[in-house]
C-alpha cells in the first residue's frame, strides 16, 4: 500500500518537473520590449515588441503616426523589422540598443535606450 503511494507521488513529481522543465519561463505571463529613439530629424520616437517571434509584428510610432510593421528576423544580436507602404527597414542592434533606419530612401542611425518589462 506504502509502495503505491510513493510510487504516485514519485510520478507526479516527474511529471511536474518534466512540464516545468519544458517552458522557458514557466512564470512569465507576457513580456514586452521597448526601444525610445534619441530625437531625430524623422520623428522615429518608439519601437513596441509585444510578441517577437519572426512574422509577428512590432509597432512603431513615427511623428505621432503608429505603424505595425513585420518581425522579419529576431536572432539574440539582432532584430531585423520591415514595411513596404511606407518603406520602413529598420536593423536593431540588441546589445548596444543602436538601430539603423532605411526610411523612405533615408538612411540613418540612432541611439535608443531598451526598456524591458516582464511579468
Amino acid at each position: 500500500m506504502k509502495i503505491k503511494i510513493q510510487k504516485k507521488k514519485n510520478l507526479r513529481i516527474l511529471l511536474l518537473l518534466v512540464l516545468l522543465s519544458s517552458c522557458e519561463d514557466p512564470f512569465l505571463r507576457f513580456s514586452h520590449e521597448t526601444y525610445e529613439c534619441e530625437k531625430n530629424q524623422y520623428y522615429l520616437k518608439k519601437i513596441i515588441l509585444l510578441n517577437k517571434r519572426e512574422g509577428d509584428f512590432a509597432d512603431i510610432y513615427i511623428a505621432e503616426k503608429f505603424y505595425k510593421i513585420k518581425i522579419k528576423k529576431n536572432s539574440k544580436k539582432f532584430l531585423v523589422l520591415s514595411k513596404l507602404d511606407p518603406k520602413i527597414h529598420i536593423k536593431i542592434d540588441k546589445k548596444n540598443s543602436s538601430a539603423i533606419v532605411n526610411l523612405d530612401k533615408n538612411l540613418f542611425s540612432l541611439k535608443c535606450k531598451k526598456y524591458f518589462f516582464r511579468m
